[in-house]
């Protein structure tokens, strides 16, 4: 389990793997308002790459101990920055959710000016300025 010590676990899921298609991709991508989008990435592609590698890549709290997890969520960055160039002007900031998981009646809407945390390994940021993966603070971009 995620809080013992011990060797990276893997259970791989042929059935999940194989049903990460192009169309699969493609049908997330086709949305336009963001939350529709999220939503069918996180449990989609997203939530099936993870069971589909299986061990620690589908336990939460152990997934980034398996080195697979930082393609894997390179694959998931990509995809959601060609989903924003599909409409630059309304996807590129386009933002849902809340700031909290399970916050019952006290949860507040997620606001571009909401500052991300990195427990003092980073300076402050906010999500605005993660969110356009050519701006100072990140000035990536990936090729195609």
């Amino acid at each position: 389990t995620s809080d013992t010590i011990h060797c990276l676990s893997r259970g791989v899921s042929e059935s999940l793997s194989s049903a990460i298609t192009t169309s699969f991709v493609n049908t997330c991508a086709s949305y336009n308002d963001y939350e529709d989008m999220q939503n069918c990435w996180f449990y989609g592609p997203h939530a099936y790459g993870h069971d589909a590698i299986g061990g620690d890549m589908s336990d939460i709290n152990s997934s980034p101990n398996d080195p697979l997890f930082f393609l894997h969520h390179g694959f998931v960055d990509r995809n959601w920055r060609n989903w924003q160039l599909a409409d630059p002007g309304n996807r590129t900031y386009a933002i849902g959710g809340y700031t909290t998981q399970n916050c019952g009646n006290s949860c507040q809407p997620t606001t571009l000016s909401y500052q991300l945390a990195s427990l003092g390994f980073d300076p402050a940021v906010t999500i605005q300025q993660v969110m356009d993966t050519l701006n100072p603070y990140l000035c990536y971009k990936y090729d195609y």
